[in-house]
């Protein structure tokens, strides 16, 4: 920099990088004033001294300080008010970073199951070649590992599995973040009553969960598996689902010997009616708890 006095407008965008659209803006709100403005031609002149600000404006904007809070400490002029204006702006910058941090688990989250759903499918298909093969058609046994849980439970009327309930969809959704945990899993639905009464539009207490990153010692948390269950993956409408419930039904009936249903069915909705409007790409996971008979 030169030592003269005084810069055009031009010179002080080119130098200090700051558009000359800018330059009148902060004039028109009296953040920066020229020091000078020559008659007639209204040109602006600036100071050494004003570039310095300007380059310590632009110093607060970069980190997002807004201009109103800006001309509030330019005024004031102390090192406290800075100090102080800072500090609040980094509160809300962690604030945000916690926020974003947030939606990447979320989206991480998704990514996660949508992937695991894709190999489970993959999985389930070479497993049906086989288990074809043996007479199994696709059913199996196996350990429910413990999961601890966010629910809801409600009696409903005239249920029916199809007709998503939309509210009890987006109040169990929103309850991690409520209750201030982390959402880890998909929906589970577990169905309490008579076995089947999801499809036959009867009165049927509903129970929704959500697997979470931690057990609270109150109200709308529990714990959720630990228990053998015989499953099998639904692909495709909930509106066909009790097919593969009787399959279900019929494969444990047929090990009476061995196997008995001992708890509520649960569907766990890999990929749902919330996830993807196409029904042919749902995936359920259909848990029956079931006890070995001695």
């Amino acid at each position: 920099m030169s030592d003269k006095k005084l810069y055009l407008i031009g010179e002080v965008s080119s130098i200090c990088n700051v558009p000359i659209k800018t330059l009148r803006y902060y004039d028109d709100i009296e953040l920066i004033v020229p020091k000078e403005r020559r008659k007639g031609c209204n040109y602006r002149y600036y100071t050494k001294e004003q570039m310095v600000t300007l380059f310590f404006v632009r110093k607060l904007r970069s980190i997002g300080i807004s201009l109103k809070d800006i001309k509030s400490v330019l005024k004031d002029n102390s090192v406290a008010s800075l100090s102080k204006l800072v500090e609040k702006r980094m509160e809300e910058i962690k604030s945000e970073i916690e926020r974003l941090e947030d939606c990447y688990n979320e989206g991480e989250m998704l990514v996660h199951r949508f992937e695991n759903s894709k190999s489970l499918v993959e999985g389930y298909s070479n497993s049906i070649a086989q288990d074809l093969t043996d007479g199994i058609d696709g059913i199996h046994i196996e350990e429910i590992k413990k999961m601890n849980c966010v629910y809801t439970i409600k009696n409903m009327e005239t249920y029916k599995n199809a007709d998503v309930s939309l509210e009890r969809w987006i109040e169990i959704m929103e309850m991690p973040a409520k209750k201030g945990v982390k959402a880890t899993g998909p929906v589970l639905i577990s169905y309490h009553g008579d076995l089947l009464c999801q499809f036959l539009m009867k009165d049927c207490e509903v129970e929704f969960m959500i697997p979470v990153n931690e057990l609270k010692n109150e109200e709308g948390f529990k714990e959720y598996g630990g228990f053998k269950a015989v499953t099998c993956i639904h692909l495709g409408p909930w509106s066909n689902m009790i097919n593969t419930y009787i399959r279900i039904i019929q494969w444990v009936n047929l090990r009476g010997d061995k196997y008995k249903i001992s708890g509520s069915p649960c569907d766990f909705c890999l990929i749902s009616q919330v996830d993807v409007e196409n029904e042919e790409e749902h995936i359920t996971k259909i848990v029956i708890p079931v006890e070995k008979i001695k």
